[in-house]
């Protein structure tokens, strides 16, 4: 979860820089953390459907507008929920001082996190997808 609310951080704060987010600063953080999530989400479901735990499952365009609505709302309560986005924004800003990892450009480590999520899905659907042909 650490690394999640340090993904949040760095969102929030390009948020923040880009001026995108001003009246809602969550929603900057926001945004990767949930796209992160999804991805990883997506990766799991994939294993399970190989696994046959689970079922392909067909979403109607309405549920799948339902379900993104409450994605969204349910992120935004988790950090909203007592001022918790301030608490982590402010454990994150204490260990900048001395450690050096908390320094990094903070669309750098947004664009690692995307590039590592995406590559884990595409490597398990490939390796999902192609296991019965080799």
């Amino acid at each position: 979860m650490k690394f999640y609310d340090f993904l949040f951080y760095a969102g929030y704060k390009q948020g923040i820089k880009s001026r995108n987010y001003n009246d809602i600063p969550i929603l900057g953080g926001m945004v990767p953390v949930s796209f992160c999530l999804c991805l990883n989400f997506a990766t799991l479901y994939v294993i399970l459907l190989d696994l046959s735990l689970l079922k392909a499952v067909d979403l109607d365009k309405i549920l799948g507008i339902i379900l993104g609505i409450l994605w969204a709302a349910s992120l935004y309560y988790y950090y909203a929920y007592k001022g918790r986005y301030k608490r982590i924004i402010e454990k994150i800003e204490r260990k900048k001082d001395y450690i050096r990892y908390y320094n990094m450009p903070y669309i750098l480590v947004i664009f690692i996190y995307m590039a590592i999520a995406i590559s884990i899905l595409a490597i398990v659907g490939y390796v999902f997808i192609y296991k019965d042909i080799f």
